[in-house]
């Protein structure tokens, strides 16, 4: 009886210890760091990447890229979905001019929700990371866009729009109420949701329009299918009419129309790519 006292007194001193041992274990996450040209025969172009490893919570993570000579450092992408900028989380250390960086160092905290993919995209004239940069609507897709500044038609119209990147469930962008003018390119400067395109699987982007105008209002839902460098012409088609033009400039301007009875009105966005804009 006495000797299983003794060790039952001996448990309760060490149990304690071995709690607070247990308490104070760090947990780690695993950063994965790659070139957007991974598995590609790159040549001249694209670059080098390290710095992928397991990091204790709470630990600085450094990321490096570098551009082959004949190439440049683009941008940072987390997970194909997120373009990363200099903020109160990540801090982006580049050297090189802009549009011409040859060195990048991304460097963030490490802790659960930032753990995973980070890509260091590289240049290529057909990139395949793309996002959302401008929409417009126009009664008249021979015109060209109006930029706001130069605008002096008022505004006509009242819209609701929501813009959605369904393969992610991520959504991208939204202008609710908003006053709207007649063919007047309205940018999208703020959005971070990046649209990663291949020639084989479409990524599907859905649209919620409502536009209210000399006091009727008209709604419809599209849907977009997106391949890499694809046109495609579906404006003939009543129940989702849309059309994709890839244009020289490295935008794919998607069109959709909205018909109800004598009314119709064209909603056209531009996705481009991201070596236009860096």
């Amino acid at each position: 009886m006495k000797k299983k006292l003794s060790i039952f007194i001996l448990a309760l001193m060490f149990l304690p210890a071995l709690a607070f041992l247990g308490c104070g274990k760090t947990e780690s996450f695993y950063v994965d760091v790659i070139s957007s040209w991974t598995g590609l025969t790159t040549g001249s172009m694209g670059g080098t990447v390290s710095g992928s490893g397991s990091y204790a919570d709470g630990s600085t993570v450094t990321l490096t890229a570098t551009a082959k000579p004949q190439s440049r450092f683009i941008a940072w992408i987390y997970e194909d979905s997120v373009l990363i900028s200099n903020n109160e989380t990540y801090s982006i250390k580049n050297q090189g001019e802009s549009g011409a960086v040859s060195k990048s160092e991304l460097s963030f905290k490490i802790n659960k929700d930032l753990k995973g993919k980070y890509t260091a995209v590289f240049d290529d004239n057909k990139i395949v990371y793309t996002k959302l940069t401008a929409w417009r609507l126009t009664d008249d897709l021979s015109a060209d866009g109006v930029e706001e500044n130069e605008s002096t038609t008022p505004a006509t119209m009242t819209t609701d729009l929501y813009v959605t990147q369904t393969n992610l469930a991520a959504d991208v962008y939204s202008a609710v109420s908003f006053d709207t003018k007649n063919n007047v390119v309205y940018h999208t400067e703020t959005v971070n949701q990046i649209l990663k395109l291949n020639a084989e699987n479409p990524q599907e982007i859905a649209v919620d329009l409502t536009i209210s105008e000399a006091g009727k209002t008209r709604s419809k839902l599209f849907k977009a299918e997106i391949l890499f460098c694809e046109n495609v012409n579906h404006l003939d088609d009543e129940s989702n009419p849309y059309k994709i033009t890839y244009t020289e400039k490295g935008t794919y301007e998607i069109v959709f129309k909205l018909s109800v009875s004598d009314y119709e009105k064209y909603l056209i966005i531009e996705y481009s790519n991201l070596n236009v804009l860096f």
